[in-house]
């Protein structure tokens, strides 16, 4: 019996003995749930308001091609048409005779604003011989820039005037060298692609691999 005991015991410790243990790295993968974000092109049809303007002119009425002219004496002299002498440098006069020494020559027109918007008009007065007169002026030659302001619905009557000497006789003409213009603005809708980026998410399987050390025995 003795022996048998011993003989286990042997055994048992050279079994033992005989064990060899060592550190193994193993890798492993580890799972979860998460969430990706993603860029996505968003496009979409928008009404984009968009103001539009131009220039016009301000509407008006004027008579300037169909002037009204008036003549008149602005200096005159009296002088002796018949004469009765009486002797020794005594007489009467029986009829005396005017002459005009200076005219002047009167011009106009009418300008109305028939539009719904103030405006200044630029106006240029000519004055040239008269036909078959020479008066010293070389053509046509400004004589006047007058610069006139209407409101809306007014009238008002352009006037200028030229003065000469008989035999000197002058016209006057005029002309509209400036218009007034408005700025008319519309708003208009304008249809349009606009792109977007916009950022989502999605739901996403992650696996990482991870490593540990176990001891491994033999």
């Amino acid at each position: 019996m003795k022996e048998k005991i011993y003989c286990i015991l042997f055994i048992f410790l050279f079994t033992g003995c005989l064990n060899r243990c060592d550190n193994v790295t193993r890798n492993y993968s580890v799972c979860f749930n998460d969430t990706q974000a993603y860029s996505v092109l968003v496009c979409e049809e928008k009404s984009i308001p968009k103001t539009s303007c131009e220039l016009s002119e301000i509407r008006y009425q004027s008579s300037v091609n169909d002037l009204f002219k008036a003549v008149g004496c602005v200096r005159e002299s009296t002088s002796c048409e018949r004469y009765i002498s009486a002797g020794c440098g005594y007489g009467r006069c029986l009829s005396f005779k005017t002459t005009c020494e200076q005219y002047m020559l009167n011009a106009s027109f009418d300008l109305v604003n028939t539009d719904d918007e103030q405006g200044t008009w630029r106006i240029k007065w000519y004055s040239s011989c008269a036909k078959g007169v020479f008066c010293g002026l070389n053509g046509s030659v400004v004589h006047d820039i007058v610069l006139v302001t209407l409101q809306p619905g007014e009238k008002k009557t352009i006037s200028t005037n030229v003065v000469y000497e008989p035999g000197d006789e002058q016209i006057l003409s005029a002309e509209i060298a400036d218009t007034p213009t408005k700025k008319t603005c519309t708003s208009v809708s304008v249809n349009k692609t606009v792109c977007v980026n916009v950022t989502k998410s999605r739901p996403v399987r992650v696996c990482e691999t991870k490593t540990e050390v176990v001891e491994v025995c033999s």
